[in-house]
């Protein structure tokens, strides 16, 4: 009788613990970022999304909490709205890697944003995607260009570019098996946006931008902002009711 009320005890423990476990991962919104293995990108990765996760606290009404590294094989990925996943050719592919997890996180509405590394021989969107061994295994669209007509433009902020330290054109594909309301669920580019917007502890930018002007980096973090947004909102801002109050945005 004393070893099954003793059993009892560590399962109630365990699920305690679980129950804990989960309530500190929802009760907040986070960006999640996947661990490269890449100890320099891992750290520019961190530092950037924690300064526009800050940023867009300072500017808008909503709080994101501090961003956290995750093992895209191991950990459950669930609880975060957008995750952001740097591409480096120096990454050895994912082997064994299980699909299905990425295609029910798309599912479940989730976002993805791979972003190829400056640095890197990934310099054209074709040689990113083929790194990303699993992608012709998702049940997803075709790509298409990312432009001023795509609710991401006007999600926050009215931008009709995506830039971070270059500004090259973005993708962008549809999860084929949840239309949700023909909500973006990968995007992808080259652009490095995460060392657009990481800053030393000076607070000064960590990073030169290769392409465009000092203007490119407020244009980027607005990008940030507008790409948070749209992963928590979705087309929300594509219903018409929004147009007169867009139209008056764009005549200041």
């Amino acid at each position: 009788m004393i070893n099954l009320i003793f059993f009892l005890l560590l399962i109630s423990k365990d699920t305690l613990a679980n129950d804990l476990e989960v309530s500190e991962k929802i009760k907040t919104t986070r960006i999640g970022y996947v661990i490269s293995g890449n100890k320099s990108i891992d750290e520019v990765s961190k530092n950037g999304l924690s300064f526009i996760s800050k940023y867009i606290s300072s500017k808008t009404s909503t709080i994101i909490d501090s961003p956290i590294g995750i093992n895209i094989k191991e950990d459950d990925i669930d609880y975060y709205p957008l995750i952001y996943w740097p591409i480096d050719s120096s990454q050895q592919p994912l082997l064994n890697f299980n699909e299905k997890k990425i295609q029910e996180y798309i599912n479940r509405g989730g976002v993805i944003i791979f972003d190829c590394k400056i640095g890197s021989k990934l310099i054209f969107i074709e040689d990113c995607f083929k790194k990303i061994t699993f992608g012709n295994k998702l049940d997803i669209s075709d790509f298409k260009y990312l432009d001023r007509n795509h609710t991401m433009s006007k999600s926050f902020y009215l931008i009709d570019e995506f830039p971070g330290r270059r500004n090259n054109e973005v993708f962008f594909a549809f999860n084929n098996q949840n239309q949700n309301d023909q909500v973006s669920s990968i995007i992808i580019g080259t652009n490095d946006w995460s060392g657009a917007w990481a800053r030393d502890d000076d607070d000064q930018f960590l990073f030169p931008l290769l392409t465009g002007n000092e203007n490119q980096r407020l244009i980027s973090l607005r990008f940030g902002i507008n790409l948070i947004v749209y992963s928590l909102t979705g087309n929300y801002k594509s219903d018409q009711v929004h147009v007169p109050e867009i139209l008056k945005r764009m005549k200041k």
